[in-house]
């Protein structure tokens, strides 16, 4: 009972940062909003390729769906390096070659290409918006709701919309389809951008305690005494072994140059009698 008081009571202290912050809001809203965008062609992408091969013209066969097999695991490795620094902007290049080939398929270029590209997509963007929820539930005071609203948005916007895309593509009317296309990209670009900033403000105002439950805390405390740590050497160990993070990514969170952080791994080594981070992470689990 006293643990899940604990919990709660965490939960409700690192949410004030979302739910009681404009910029936290701010930031859910945007995210829906992307969302909504992408699965907006996303969708029409998906119709263009089955409408394709419904009318015969073209065939999907098998061997493509390979693609959408490994895009998953392909986009989980590329989204986690440096810490999914670079995220938002695969995933605007992604887009753009998704915009592309819808007027691919339309203008009747080659199918195969459109549809490598649209397969590999499709994983990509069930990736994306599965990863950012997630990252960003656990801000709110309903992190089951948050994480996953991401496939809630576009299960929803792919249902209403579904109608109108199959008609705008029956219709034949390709420069009415292209149009709608790139004002759909420029939205998204104008959205995503916005949505790089307020996540990097928003990520830099979150203190590093709130990595932490308060049991962490707590047994950080207790390691902290025992091996005489600083307060800057606690919270670079408690960065090292609650984290994934590279060290220069925990220099960047905490706005010191990697030199210095460096010298502070180098005491805490020191105290702590071990030579690497996983030596740090072992002892830590063993109190």
């Amino acid at each position: 009972m006293g643990e899940n008081a604990s919990a709660q009571a965490e939960d409700e202290e690192v949410s004030e940062n979302f739910e009681e912050s404009p910029k936290g809001a701010t930031l859910g809203l945007l995210l829906i909003l992307l969302v909504v965008l992408m699965t907006c062609i996303f969708s029409t992408l998906d119709n263009a390729v089955t409408l394709s091969h419904t009318a015969g013209t073209m065939d999907i066969g098998q061997r493509p769906r390979i693609f959408l097999a490994f895009s998953g695991l392909i986009a989980g490795f590329l989204f986690d390096i440096n810490n999914r620094k670079f995220m938002n902007l695969i995933m605007y290049c992604v887009m753009i070659l998704s915009t592309i080939c819808i007027a691919v398929i339309e203008f009747a270029g080659p199918f195969l290409i459109g549809l490598i590209i649209f397969y590999m997509s499709a994983g990509f963007f069930a990736v994306f918006f599965t990863t950012v929820f997630m990252e960003l539930a656990r801000y709110t005071k309903m992190p089951e709701l948050w994480a996953g609203i991401g496939r809630a948005v576009n299960n929803i916007t792919a249902a209403v919309i579904t109608g109108g895309s199959l008609a705008l593509l029956s219709s034949g009317n390709s420069i009415a389809i292209i149009t709608i296309m790139l004002i759909l990209f420029v939205a998204v670009s104008i959205v995503i951008a916005i949505y790089t900033y307020k996540h990097k403000v928003f990520t830099e105002k979150i203190p590093t305690n709130d990595i932490l439950t308060i049991d962490d805390n707590e047994r950080l405390q207790t390691f902290s005494e025992e091996f005489s740590l600083t307060s800057r050497e606690a919270e670079v160990f408690a960065l090292l072994v609650n984290t994934e993070d590279s060290i220069q990514a925990i220099a960047e969170r905490l706005y010191v140059s990697r030199r210095t952080l460096e010298r502070h791994i180098s005491a805490i080594y020191e105290k702590t009698g071990v030579k690497s981070r996983v030596g740090l992470i072992r002892i830590y689990n063993e109190k």
